[in-house]
């Protein structure tokens, strides 16, 4: 299976699957093929799981990412008081194989789309693990350059404080948002950051609808709807660098 630069091999005996995945070179579409046995790479690294019997059917799922996102700014980026900005995301996917037993069902594997590249947010004694991502050049919605196996994240943020605040890093959780699926994209819900009056703090909003950029969206995923205050420091920082 090849989605994007991810390659995933599946195999299944009486008693187990076998799964091993690497990523390759850019593939456009979404391409899915039988293999036959005698052209599986050599060099790949195999991992087994047992069962009683082994179930015959799966299903392949998109999934959100396993770390937080850290999104930077490629250029210097303010937010002046009382106003807002809105952009989209565009975050590899992951790709989720689920066994299909009579009763219930058993994930084999999630791995992710695309290599990622990870970057630490907060301080050296306490912080994140995240995923690093861009900022949109321009604020606006365009997904001219959307990839199929990305999401397609809608972002809003409200400075309601009485000063100009940098936006060179933002780090999101976005596990409680829902994941949808289109005609033309995968997205999750909109998220939506208030800065505060005090501009100590942020509440970060996950939106429990599907974004309105697409019509007849399948949910995948729902949202958890719910609303989150952190402190400032933990979400945004000025700073573009890692």
């Amino acid at each position: 299976t090849r989605v994007g630069r991810l390659r995933l091999w599946l195999a299944r005996a009486e008693k187990e699957w076998g799964y091993a995945w690497y990523h390759g070179e850019e593939t456009g579409l979404m391409d899915m093929a039988q293999v036959p046995e005698d052209v599986v790479p050599d060099e790949l690294e195999w991992h087994r799981a047992f069962y009683e019997s082994a179930p015959r059917d799966y299903v392949f799922e998109a999934a959100l990412p396993s770390h937080p996102i850290l999104a930077r700014s490629s250029a210097p980026c303010a937010l002046p008081a009382g106003e807002s900005v809105e952009f989209t995301l565009m975050v590899p996917a992951r790709l989720r194989v689920t066994l299909m037993a009579e009763n219930r069902k058993h994930k084999l594997v999630s791995c992710p789309s695309e290599r990622v590249e990870r970057a630490w947010f907060g301080t050296p004694v306490k912080g994140r693990l995240c995923q690093l991502i861009t900022i949109p050049p321009a604020n606006g919605t365009d997904l001219s350059s959307v990839r199929p196996n990305q999401i397609v994240v809608p972002v809003r943020i409200l400075n309601r404080s009485k000063k100009a605040i940098n936006l060179g890093r933002i780090a999101l959780d976005l596990g409680p948002s829902g994941l949808f699926s289109g005609a033309l994209h995968i997205w999750s819900s909109p998220v939506e950051l208030t800065i505060n009056e005090s501009a100590r703090s942020v509440t970060i909003t996950y939106g429990s609808h599907a974004p309105e950029q697409e019509t007849e969206l399948m949910e995948l995923k729902a949202s958890s709807g719910n609303s989150s205050v952190f402190d400032l420091s933990e979400v945004i920082c000025s700073c573009q660098s890692t």
